[in-house]
Order: C-alpha cells, then sequence, then structure tokens
C-alpha cells in the first residue's frame, strides 16, 4: 500500500508565506520601537509633535482595519492585498525620507496625516489583512 502524505515542509507555499509573515512582522518589530527614537533625535520633534503622530498612526489604523476587512473579504483567497501591501512595504525608507521627513518638518499636521495614514494602512490595518491568508 503506497500512502503520500504531504506536510507542511513539503508545501512550497508553507515557507513562502512563512517566510513573508517573518519579514513583515520582523520590519513591524523593527520599526515602532525606533521611530519616537528618530521622531526625536534626527527630525527634531518634540513629544508633543511625536504624540500626534502617533495618535494619527492610531487612527488611521482603526479607520483602515474595517476597510481592509471587507476588501479582503471580497477578493476571497486572491492575494491583490498581499501584492499592494508588500510593494508598500518595499516603498517604507523612500516614503520616510522623501515625503515623511520633509512634511514633519515644515508641517506637523500634514506629516502627521500622511504617516498615519502610511503607517497605519501598511502596519496596524496590514497585519490583520496578512494574517487573514
Amino acid at each position: 500500500m503506497n500512502t503520500t502524505t504531504c506536510t507542511h515542509k513539503d508545501n512550497p507555499n508553507f515557507w513562502i508565506f512563512g517566510l513573508f509573515f517573518f519579514l513583515y512582522f520582523f520590519i513591524m518589530a523593527t520599526c515602532f520601537p525606533f521611530l519616537p527614537i528618530w521622531l526625536s533625535d534626527i527630525i527634531g520633534l518634540n513629544k508633543t509633535h511625536t504624540g500626534i503622530v502617533f495618535s494619527c498612526i492610531s487612527l488611521s489604523a482603526i479607520a483602515f482595519q474595517p476597510v481592509l476587512g471587507v476588501i479582503s473579504d471580497k477578493l476571497g483567497l486572491k492575494k491583490h492585498l498581499l501584492w499592494i501591501i508588500s510593494v508598500l512595504l518595499f516603498l517604507f525608507a523612500p516614503f520616510f525620507l522623501y515625503v515623511f521627513a520633509p512634511l514633519l518638518k515644515t508641517n506637523i499636521w500634514l506629516g502627521a496625516l500622511s504617516g498615519g495614514l502610511y503607517i497605519g494602512f501598511v502596519f496596524s490595518a496590514g497585519s490583520g489583512a496578512i494574517e487573514a491568508y
């Protein structure tokens, strides 16, 4: 009797998604602890402005979670949402250097709003969409 058993180790998608999950949450875990330090030391924000930035991130995450949930439900198991989040993760450093930092130096509210929308979408709200797969 020849029975073939397929384990998780034999499935290439298991390793691809495992690597994707690891990298996604590794980037998140390395970003958030150092973001207040970057905002104060490099950008020169005081504690009040840093709080404004984190408030915008939190509010954006709360706003985007239901939206991404509906989009994820409509797409099903298609990976379009994962590709969008992957591209936004790839553009994370250019966004911080060329958009987020200059906006924070010129207009704190516009910078906090843009950073809150970007970070809130990619990390906080995106984690639910990623874990759905």
